[in-house]
């Protein structure tokens, strides 16, 4: 009779040790997400004059790298500026070294997730004119 009591009274011990110990949990288990911003570039229809067909691919690569370098990679800030200074001096480098071979567009996109929303709009356009 004792050893069923002694048991009895472990098993309620340790259910409402383990209650306790769920009841206590974080509070960031109700806080929202938070927000992230990512920054890229994307090609729209660029044109390459000559033989190098991989120019095109490195635009983009530019453009990301640049992005990558002024603002990493976590962002849970705005940094429409920083991107948008980054990839000027990255258009004024391409219009210099690439002048007369290439056309189009290269556009830089952000995105933002905000409570497991996505939006997505374009930041600016870089045109390139042969």
């Amino acid at each position: 009779m004792k050893k069923s009591i002694l048991w009895m009274l472990t098993a309620i011990l340790c259910c409402g040790l383990t209650m306790a110990f769920t009841a206590c949990g974080s509070d960031d288990d109700n806080a929202a997400p938070p927000t992230t911003y990512t920054y890229s570039a994307t090609n729209s229809s660029i044109t390459v004059t000559g033989s190098d067909v991989t120019l095109g691919f490195t635009l983009l690569k530019d453009y990301n790298e640049a992005i990558i370098a002024a603002i990493g990679t976590e962002n849970k800030v705005e940094n429409d500026q920083a991107v948008i200074a980054a990839c000027d001096k990255v258009y004024a480098d391409h219009c210099e070294r690439y002048a007369g071979k290439i056309s189009g567009k290269i556009t830089i996109t952000k995105e933002v997730v905000k409570s497991g929303q996505l939006t997505s709009s374009d930041l600016k356009v870089y045109t390139y004119t042969k």
